[in-house]
């Protein structure tokens, strides 16, 4: 997912990119189990407006985020956000932006936070979407904070979950492309070292291609796998990439 422009006489530059959430070995953090989120970036602000499924906020109040929200809302596609209501006995709202836009108002963006349960691609639910509407009957007076998501996990139904005896790491790599532009493994970063656990060293380098993978591993306790444990999965994977001067 990214942001392109360029400047009116700017030079070309080549693109930046960012992936959130792992620590400096590329491995998933948790605790008993839960995935520790990164901080948020932006928040708590002010809410504009409330629809539906949807909240409006002020591409204003986006900027200064690690990408270009308030040029592109689309790109917290996937992002965890927290809405806190006014008073109780309303409860403050956990969930993932499932699609992101400005809206015919230049002031506004529209932020839809789906339904108020959550479920992998593919299984079927019975879960009723949420009406904000009802969640939050004052949103002047609520606040909204955003933290960066570059995957989610799950295990079952079971949403940032990785089970204590399992671990899940990223790694990265990038090459350039072979005569027939495919990527050629002698042009690669890791022919020289190894895959590494955070693309943003191959920002601004003279790359082709840029790849990854995701490792899974079972039981790193050393007490033996156990078959009734929920292995994780991982719904999807953004990585951040800004083209922009």
């Amino acid at each position: 997912m990214g942001a392109a422009g360029r400047e009116l006489g700017a030079a070309t530059v080549r693109p930046r990119y960012r992936f959130d959430g792992v620590d400096d070995q590329g491995r998933i953090p948790t605790a008993a189990g839960s995935v520790v989120l990164d901080p948020p970036v932006l928040g708590p602000f002010p809410i504009v407006g409330v629809e539906e499924f949807a909240v409006r906020v002020a591409p204003s109040d986006l900027v200064g985020a690690p990408s270009a929200y308030d040029l592109l809302p689309s790109l917290m596609h996937g992002d965890e956000v927290r809405v806190f209501p006014a008073a109780p006995p309303f409860t403050d709202i956990e969930t993932i932006v499932f699609s992101a836009e400005l809206s015919g108002i230049p002031s506004e963006a529209r932020l839809f936070l789906g339904s108020g349960c959550y479920t992998p691609a593919g299984v079927g639910s019975d879960c009723v979407p949420w009406d904000l509407r009802d969640r939050l009957p004052d949103p002047a007076s609520a606040r909204f904070e955003v933290v960066p998501r570059s995957f989610l996990t799950q295990s079952l139904f079971r949403r940032d979950f990785v089970g204590a005896d399992a671990r899940v790491t990223f790694l990265f790599d990038a090459t350039t492309a072979d005569d027939r532009g495919r990527p050629d493994p002698n042009g690669a970063y890791s022919a020289g070292g190894a895959w590494v656990p955070a693309p943003s060293v191959f920002s601004e380098g003279d790359w082709d291609f840029i790849r990854f993978e995701v490792l899974f591993e079972l039981d790193v306790s050393g007490d033996g796998f156990d078959p009734l444990e929920r292995a994780a999965s991982i719904d999807f994977v953004k990585i951040p990439i800004d083209f922009r001067r």
